[in-house]
């Protein structure tokens, strides 16, 4: 008998191993091929997760302590672990640790993965790593349900993969009322020769036992990871150094120490003694070296045909939050191949019009094809003062407008994409399921007021480009002066950011330039300087306490000033006044908090005119980087940017 049951019992486990409802149910081995099936730009998934009440508890990311200048400091809580994705793993990496803290993102979450099960269509993956992800996309949904996600198959389960993919992202889409503008910007990117992430769409489903059973979170955009298997599908090497540049605008040179860089260029993969050289080489290049020096040795350090067609695709796609304006939301990677520089777009949610709140939709749209952003880019500008680059630019953008950014071209595409959200959308209803938004109201919020819709707005780029391209046209150029800088960079910001300050400087610039040439001397600052301390000395006692400090620039402050109206040709069409409003955002405090930081030598918390006018001379002299003793409009206001801190970080967010 207890044989008979034996061979029973034995045979009983052997069906279930075979059966649907096992532990491995619906898992397929992948064939090399398939993860090609994986993404499709009218590719529309089911993807369910399922995660315990505490591994959701353990996702709600912490914050550390905002410090000056937009670089975070550590929270109280546990340490961060390695950056917060992995494209290349050690020999041995160690073993991950369900709710252990990454690094801080640039906007100071840190995330933490957790075990989930993850169900697409017919498949189950057991123990997945699952976090939060993003910045601003992440924050604006941080107290509903429809967040940001990645999905990392091989955190907790060495080996696991779906169909041959380590990790995936699920973009919540943010601020885009459409859901299409991050996969149709990956699409032009592929499609115009630059190595970009491929896409498909999802409708993502939550389960949290005891919480949420099935909960409908939406329709989200799936996007490949760019990891060891991209590296090597796009340039023959996993091995090189892959940098996720954050809080550096433009490439600047900041000296020969690679570690002046690690925290800013945020590498991802291992950094050789060879490759850190290297990319300082680059940055020294890009921003000291001689015309002929430039010119003879740029092509070494950097695919240049390749950038042109990415800072091409960009300018097609008005991709501004990106190296081309704020100076993130890409990829540089060190190929050891050839040794060159390659680039790689990142985080296009924003693009087509969505980023920025002053400007019309019409007025983003015409926006000029060879200078989209105000003040230097070194890296761009240098690159198209060569006439040959400039050129092969202006073909780049030629061949792109005829062909796969044509307006027939990205209507179909719009269309197929908009049917898979279309259908998304019927078969939600048909279940009685709900999409939750992830986006701000028009007309609400700080980085966008008006988001233009799809097609429209891709007829009039086209259009616009079409007739720069003529010669009909220059396009719109933002302003000479700082100003203009803050339609764009302006968005990420916050309350008391660099839309203040820079208003802030051009208020102080205007009041201050006697001479009224938009020029600021040394002898017309000592003025200004002097005169602003006799106003604040009210009672005669020959120095100012911070208070004094306060009142007096209450009064001194305008409540807006008008930036820069920008160059455009005699016949184009007469634009509205741009006004950057500079009270009511806490600079006057601000203000007060550095003048007595900066100028107060003897440490008694209060201000002589000696005093500070030693301050103000110290910061002409920083400023006058061309050392010729005038300072423009631009320098003016970028000196307030870097003095003024960074604005303060929103409360934590609430969990799900």
């Amino acid at each position: 008998m207890g044989r008979k049951w034996l061979l029973l019992s034995v045979g009983l486990m052997i069906l279930l191993a075979a059966a649907p409802g096992s532990a491995k149910e619906g898992v397929k081995k992948p064939t090399k091929m398939e993860a090609e099936d994986v993404f499709g730009i009218g590719r529309l998934w089911t993807v369910h997760l399922r995660i315990t009440e505490d591994g959701l508890r353990m996702m709600d990311p912490t914050r550390p302590v905002p410090r000056r200048g937009g670089v975070v400091g550590r929270s109280s809580g546990q340490p961060a672990t390695a950056p917060a994705t992995r494209p290349g793993e050690p020999a041995t990496k160690p073993a991950a640790v369900e709710g252990q803290r990454l690094a801080p993102s640039p906007f100071g979450f840190e995330y933490a993965y957790v075990k989930c099960i993850v169900e697409l269509e017919n498949e189950v993956y057991r123990d997945v790593g699952i976090r939060y992800k993003g910045n601003a996309s992440y924050q604006i949904a941080s107290r509903g349900l429809k967040r940001p996600l990645k999905l990392d198959f091989n955190r907790f389960v060495d080996g696991q993969k779906f169909h041959g993919l380590t990790a995936l992202n699920l973009n919540n889409n943010a601020y885009d009322p459409s859901m299409l503008r991050e996969a149709m910007s990956y699409a032009v990117y592929r499609d115009a020769g630059v190595p970009a992430p491929r896409t498909a769409f999802a409708m993502v489903y939550l389960t949290v036992d005891g919480k949420y059973d099935r909960e409908y979170l939406g329709v989200y955009a799936i996007v490949e990871e760019i990891d060891n298997s991209f590296l090597k599908s796009r340039f023959g090497s996993a091995k090189g150094l892959l940098l996720k540049p954050e809080r550096i605008s433009r490439l600047p040179y900041l000296g020969e120490k690679w570690s002046d860089y690690e925290d800013k260029l945020r590498p991802k993969t291992d950094v050789t003694e060879a490759a850190a050289r290297r990319i300082v080489e680059f940055v020294k290049l890009i921003n000291q070296a001689d015309d002929e020096t430039f010119r003879r040795d740029i092509a070494s350090y950097m695919n240049v045909d390749g950038f042109l067609r990415y800072i091409a695709a960009s300018t097609m796609l008005l991709n501004l939050d990106s190296f081309l304006v704020t100076g993130h939301n890409y990829y540089m990677y060190l190929n050891p191949e050839d040794n060159k520089i390659h680039w790689m777009p990142w985080d296009l949610h924003l693009s087509f019009g969505s980023f920025g709140e002053v400007e019309s939709a019409e007025g983003k749209a015409d926006l000029s094809i060879m200078r989209m952003y105000q003040g230097e880019n070194k890296l761009v500008d240098r690159l198209l003062a060569m006439d040959d680059v400039n050129k092969a630019y202006k073909a780049h953008v030629k061949q792109f407008v005829e062909t796969c950014c044509s307006v027939d071209k990205m209507h179909a595409r719009i269309d197929v994409m908009q049917a898979a959200v279309s259908k998304a959308d019927a078969l939600a209803k048909a279940a009685g399921k709900k999409e939750i938004p992830a986006t701000m109201p028009v007309n609400a919020g700080r980085i966008v007021r008006q988001k233009p819709d799809l097609k429209p707005f891709v007829s009039q780029r086209v259009e616009s480009v079409l007739a720069q391209l003529d010669g009909k046209t220059e396009g719109f150029v933002p302003g000479g002066d700082a100003g203009s800088r803050w339609r764009f960079a302006e968005a990420f910001t916050g309350r008391g950011g660099r839309a203040g300050a820079t208003g802030l400087g051009l208020a102080f610039m205007r009041a201050s330039d006697t001479g009224q040439d938009r020029k600021l001397s040394q002898a017309e600052l000592d003025q200004a300087t002097r005169r602003f301390f006799a106003d604040s000395d009210k009672d005669g006692k020959g120095s100012l306490d911070e208070k004094t400090l306060l009142a007096a620039l209450q009064r001194s402050i305008p409540k807006s000033v008008e930036a820069g109206a920008g160059i455009t040709r005699p016949d184009a069409p007469q634009r509205p006044k741009n006004m950057i409003n500079i009270q009511n955002l806490g600079l006057e405090q601000a203000v007060a908090k550095l003048i007595i930081k900066e100028a107060d030598a003897n440490k008694d918390r209060r201000i002589t005119l000696d005093e500070l006018l030693a301050t103000a001379r110290k910061t002409f002299k920083q400023a006058d980087r061309g050392s010729n003793g005038l300072l423009d409009e631009r320098q003016v206001a970028e000196t307030m940017i870097r003095l003024l801190p960074a604005p303060t970080t929103p409360p934590p967010a609430r969990g799900w």
